[in-house]
């Protein structure tokens, strides 16, 4: 999460937020009143009760009321960066080792869709107690909602049990955008450095200022990212796209063009 003097840039893993810290803090971090990174020590120091991945419900009321910019990604590719991304899969990383090597004796060497399987089997996942009061539970099973759903959901909205308890009738009739922030601005990992640079313009900068966002190739986090060649397209049967396009039907139901 970055605090500004005029908005707050809400990081979900996966969607470009490095590259988007990144341009944040060559632009800003000198010249803002207010300018935390709860990704640095001193942003940490000043909120201890946040941290990097932190949503609306832990931000502090005096920033609430400010603009939001929130990175969203085409769910099929999310997944397969995710996969892609080592650090995601290791023993020591989001499973529980012994259940793991009970379901798949060769882990951690998983195929991607032995990969798309575990991370939606929440009795694999490791529930460590959260600094922001996140907690896996039953809940997203019982809803049928995928791993990025539930980010998603934790990150944007102020009460996401209710929201996924009754996920399939506020899809219905459209109340889950009313829980939405009300100065929310989507930008498009895919189109990144275009809508980063346009979103900036509307909060005041000068063009001239800005030029370096457009001409900035991608900026991947230290332990890497994947190669152009990996193209999501390369990962999917249409039987696990089928999948994905359940678990995650409020995404797309949001942002009907990403499925493809």
């Amino acid at each position: 999460m970055v605090i500004t003097d005029k908005f707050v840039y809400i990081h979900m893993a996966k969607t470009g937020g490095t590259f988007v810290e990144n341009v944040l803090s060559r632009l800003l971090s000198t010249r803002s009143r207010v300018y935390l990174d709860t990704a640095t020590a001193e942003g940490r120091r000043q909120l201890p009760q946040l941290f990097y991945h932190s949503g609306m419900r832990r931000l502090p009321g005096r920033h609430r009321r400010k603009k939001i910019l929130f990175t969203i990604r085409n769910p099929y590719d999310y997944y397969v960066s995710r996969y892609e991304y080592a650090a995601e899969y290791l023993p020591y990383g989001i499973f529980y080792g012994r259940r793991m090597k009970m379901l798949y004796p060769h882990y951690p060497r998983l195929t991607f869709a032995e990969y798309m399987e575990a991370i939606n089997n929440w009795n694999l996942k490791v529930l460590r107690p959260r600094p922001d009061g996140q907690s896996f539970a039953r809940l997203p099973a019982e809803s049928n909602i995928g791993n990025m759903t539930w980010f998603f959901i934790q990150l944007l909205f102020s009460n996401p049990q209710k929201l996924i308890r009754n996920l399939d009738r506020c899809l219905d009739n459209g109340e889950q955008l009313k829980a939405l922030p009300p100065d929310l601005h989507f930008i498009r990992t895919e189109n990144l450095n275009r809508e980063l640079y346009e979103f900036l313009l509307t909060i005041g900068h000068e063009p001239q200022e800005l030029e370096f966002i457009l001409r900035l190739g991608k900026i991947y986090p230290p332990e890497g990212g994947r190669v152009e060649s990996q193209e999501w397209e390369h990962y999917y049967t249409p039987e696990l796209k089928g999948r994905v396009r359940e678990r995650d039907r409020l995404i797309f139901h949001m942002f009907p063009d990403y499925d493809v």
